[in-house]
This record gives C-alpha cells, structure tokens and sequence, in this order.
C-alpha cells in the first residue's frame, strides 16, 4: 500500500498481476530491514533491561551479567545501523512518497531549503509553524544530502491530498528521539563493558532498568509516521479512500459487526463454542429454533443442582463428602 506495483486494473478494481513485483515492490528492501532491525532492537533493549533489574536486586548475577553482555554486544551494532538504514529509507519514501516527507518535516515553502524544527507547532490552515526551534537548512542536508537541496512541500498540493501533519511530525520525532537515545545507550554501555566498569556503574544499571518499553514505543511511532504519512489512496493514484468506503457513515462497519455478533451467538447457543450447556446459559437467552437460518435442536432437560451439605451438630450425623448418607 505504500508504494504498489504488479497489478492491474479492471473496471475500478486492482487485480494482482505479478507476485513477485507485488511483493519486492520499491520499498520493500528499505521497510523490511528498517522493521527486522528494530524488532531486533527491541528485544535487545527489553533483555538489557532484565539483565540490569536483576544486577540492581541482586538476583540472578550470573545470569544478569550474561544478559547484559548479550544485549549490550547486539545494540551497540544495530542501533547505528537503524540509522544508516532509516536514512535509505527516507531517501527511498522521498523519491515515492515525497508529501509524507514534507508533513515528517513540517516543510511548506518548497521554494527555499528546508529546515528540521527540534520543535515546532505546525499550523495546518495557515501553512506555517509556530514556536519553531530550528536548525537552518538541516532538513536539505539529510534529505538531499546537499546544504540547499530543494525537496516538494505541502503546499504543492491540495489541502485534500496532505496526511495529518500534527500526528505524522510528532510522531517521527518521537520516533527520532528514541533512536538517538539507543544509540547514545548501547555505545555507552560499550565504553563501559570496555572500562570493565559496566556491572559497578549503578546509575546506568537503575535507567537502563526502567527502559524496557522505549522499543515499542518507537515501533508503534514509526508505524503511525508510515501509515498516517501515506497519502489517502486506497492504490496509489487510482482510488481515493472516500471512493472505497460506503457513503452511509459507519455502515460498512455496522454490516460487518453485526454479521460477527450473529456468527458468535450462533455457534455459542448451536455448536457450543463455549462448552456450556444450554441449561445454564439462563431463562433469557433464546433457543435456537428463534435464530434465522438455524435449525431446531431439542434442548436437554434442565439437571437438578445439588444443595450444599448443611454443617450438623456434633450429635447430628455428618453427611459425607459425595452426598451420600451412610
């Protein structure tokens, strides 16, 4: 969905014409080792942050030490990686998807370089930003890789056609910031395991120990920047999201729902889904002769529920455990 190929279309509907192009599309060599390294990474940083909780306890040293060593010797290659990989894959989304990259950097003014805001209120009706801290002409040098490179902005086309460019900026930001802190992390806790300091560095330990989420976070982050950025195409340049959804607000939805509550209740009262037998299901709850479309069972006579043994005076003779007196 991002940059679509290997198919053709009839009569307004997309059909698959080669797999092989529909799968290894332009994109994908750049998507696919952005998301397996920060899979990677995510997991490297959730293991780091195991291993340190249980230095900071004491518990477990032994394994702790080992954890660290692990997590440690894998982020401090991955995550400058994530960053030599993430600058391809912006290079490739500004080549196919250039007003994503416009609203990532909050750019309007396609006439002059670009700078990336550390900071900035994007104004979406007035098309400018507020607040904005700055680096002059960043923005051109990452993207272009020139100082006064020009990249489109989100001017250039209408209103219509632009993501949300609140939720695209932060959330590449988000997704920015955290990367930069793994970088700044697993490379420090290197020149520590290289110092033979590392497992005696509390302070590092105890952060270390609270960042088990930042990975998920940036994922999540990166996902919202990739899917909110993408321009509203159903494909790309054929069909436009509002021609591929009913016009009744909320109908396709509706349909759908209802055809999943009918399917559950059926095979819950019919097929027990749920392993529970008619009887306890209670005296609301309707036959399955009520439901359409579904034939007539014979349901199985209420069983008699047995009453608790009462608790008897000493001189009173006990009941036994299976109800039956002796």
């Amino acid at each position: 969905m991002q940059t679509p190929t290997g198919h053709e279309m009839r009569d307004g509907i997309a059909y698959p014409a080669d797999w092989l192009a529909i799968v290894f599309n332009p994109s994908f060599p750049y998507r696919f080792a952005h998301m397996l390294n920060a899979a990677y990474l995510t997991t490297g940083f959730v293991v780091l942050a195991v291993g340190a909780r249980y230095l900071v306890a004491g518990r477990h040293v032994e394994e702790g030490r080992t954890m660290l060593r692990m997590a440690i010797g894998l982020t401090a290659i991955l995550a400058p990686l994530q960053l030599l990989i993430g600058d391809q894959h912006g290079l490739n989304t500004l080549e196919h998807q250039p007003i994503k990259v416009a609203a990532m950097e909050a750019h309007w003014d396609g006439s002059k370089p670009g700078d990336f805001h550390i900071f900035a209120w994007p104004d979406e009706k007035a098309g400018v930003n507020h607040f904005a801290i700055s680096i002059p002409q960043a923005a051109s040098l990452i993207l272009t890789h020139h100082m006064n490179g020009l990249f489109p902005d989100l001017n250039s086309v209408p209103a219509s056609d632009r993501p949300p460019v609140k939720t695209v900026f932060f959330a590449f930001r988000i997704m920015l910031a955290i990367g930069f802190f793994m970088i700044a992390a697993a490379l420090f806790g290197a020149f520590l395991w290289w110092r033979g300091t590392l497992f005696e560095t509390r302070w590092y330990l105890r952060v270390m120990a609270q960042c088990w989420w930042i990975g998920f976070v940036a994922v999540i982050a990166g996902w919202i920047v990739t899917e909110c950025g993408r321009q509203p195409w159903i494909v790309h340049g054929m069909m436009r999201t509002a021609d591929a959804t009913s016009p009744v607000p909320g109908a396709t939805h509706c349909r759908h729902a209802g055809a999943v509550r009918h399917r559950i209740r059926r095979r819950v009262l019919v097929r027990h889904l749920l392993h529970q037998p008619a009887d306890r299901a209670g005296p609301d709850v309707r036959s399955a002769a009520e439901e359409p479309g579904i034939s007539r069972r014979v349901r199985s006579p209420p069983r008699e529920r047995r009453r608790p043994a009462k608790h008897c005076n000493a001189d009173e003779e006990r009941t036994p455990w299976n109800g039956i007196s002796r």
